[in-house]
């Protein structure tokens, strides 16, 4: 039996991600050390800047927002936290208030004071819409 043809330019491609992993620096490969973390931050941070501009971009950020997240779960295993204390915490370490919170989000702010309190369960659209604002996965509200 033969193999049908591939619906992609596969030596174009070849040739491409030779040249990006070269460009890269180990950086879409699995994060082994803190030096392949601390260079994938640095580049996610230009990245998160650059993704409105070059929106063909997007594929590499969610690519290296992935590898940190491997490595962070590895290495920096997160105590099982309610997720109003990991949002509490999130908004603490930036300066964040309710109201700025609901600005950006768009998450109403009676809802946000509830969330906060731990008076109202937090729904898979509350963890996305969180986790995309404070660049973390919505695993951590889990």
């Amino acid at each position: 039996m033969t193999a049908s043809p591939s619906p992609v330019d596969t030596h174009a491609l070849f040739n491409a991600w030779a040249a990006a992993e070269q460009a890269a620096h180990r950086l879409l490969a699995p994060l082994e050390t803190e030096a392949d973390y601390d260079a994938a931050l640095t580049t996610l941070e230009l990245l998160w800047e650059e993704k409105t501009a070059r929106p063909e971009l997007g594929t590499l950020l969610a690519l290296l927002s992935s590898r940190i997240q491997a490595y962070e779960t590895r290495v920096y295993p997160m105590p099982n936290v309610p997720a109003n204390r990991v949002l509490a915490f999130l908004m603490e370490g930036r300066g964040l208030s309710q109201s700025a919170v609901t600005r950006a989000t768009g998450i109403d702010q009676s809802n946000l004071s509830r969330l906060l309190s731990g008076e109202r369960e937090f729904t898979t659209g509350h963890m996305r819409t969180l986790a995309g604002y404070f660049g973390v996965s919505p695993a951590v509200f889990l």
